[in-house]
């Protein structure tokens, strides 16, 4: 194709479709129509809003009844680590401490139970994620218009 016909194409393109909408009818929605988009979009967000509340309201429950075992076996790996009785000697015995701190801080650290911490802070997390969403959407579960 010539470089020349390429921009005619064009012109007579637009010519074309200002032909084409100047011959349409003009449209008149019905009057309702923007009531009964709103009512239809209203009643799509509570339903979104009731499910994404009982899922939280079950990852809530889930997490509560998760926590006290949880907090249970994190004390019982603080007890056969052998932490408190390491962290203890902060107390007892501090003048040892403050000369020895580089290799208390490591004995600390390596007595620590990671796997249980991470259990119980994630555990926490949740229930405290899910009451932010619980709290998000409860006016909406709880409305009186629905």
């Amino acid at each position: 194709m010539h470089q020349i016909a390429f921009f005619n194409r064009i012109n007579n393109m637009d010519k074309n479709i200002n032909k084409l909408f100047s011959n349409l009818e003009v449209f008149e929605p019905n009057t309702d129509l923007y009531k009964k988009i709103l009512t239809n979009v209203n009643s799509k967000q509570k339903a979104f809003a009731r499910r994404r509340f009982f899922i939280f309201l079950f990852l809530f429950l889930g997490s509560l009844i998760a926590l006290i075992p949880v907090i249970k076996l994190l004390y019982l790996d603080f007890l056969q680590s052998g932490f408190f009785q390491f962290f203890l000697l902060i107390f007892s015995d501090s003048k040892v401490v403050v000369k020895y701190w580089q290799s208390f801080v490591l004995i600390l650290l390596e007595s620590l139970p990671i796997i249980s911490v991470i259990m119980f802070f994630g555990v926490v997390f949740v229930l405290l994620e899910s009451i932010r969403f619980l709290s998000k959407d409860i006016r909406f579960v709880f409305s009186h218009n629905n």
